[in-house]
């Protein structure tokens, strides 16, 4: 049941699609763009990407596959990224979700239909 989040993520982006996405083509099977405005609105995120000013005062972007914590000290922080031009207004989040949410899911499928990969080996060797 958890491989059914990542095509869940790729879908959603699809009907949502933006010429940005295109740069980061594998961050649409575990993410999604919104805007900084309204991550305040937004519960239980993650971001993607860190960003970090350096020395010479660019912004140094890195992946984060697993999703940093978001918290309410970044919003301020990537409103200045923001404004001085050095991110877009669209940033990558992926959502937390917790795992006992797919445990669940597998059991619950497992206990209605049984073992979906049986009845599918099954059903090609009978054919």
């Amino acid at each position: 049941m958890t491989i059914l989040v990542p095509l869940g993520m790729f879908g959603y982006n699809l009907l949502h699609f933006s010429p940005e996405m295109i740069k980061n083509p594998l961050y649409m099977f575990i993410g999604y763009r919104t805007e900084i405005s309204s991550l305040k609105y937004k519960k239980h995120l993650g971001l993607l990407e860190k960003f970090e000013l350096d020395e010479s005062g660019s912004l140094k972007k890195t992946f984060s596959r697993t999703g940093l914590n978001f918290d309410a000290d970044q919003k301020p922080e990537l409103e200045e990224y923001l404004k001085k031009g050095l991110i877009e207004k669209d940033i990558w989040v992926t959502p937390g979700l917790p795992f006992m949410l797919s445990i669940t899911a597998g059991f619950i499928t497992a206990v209605v239909f049984g073992d979906l990969i049986f009845y599918a080996v099954m059903r090609l060797i009978v054919n």
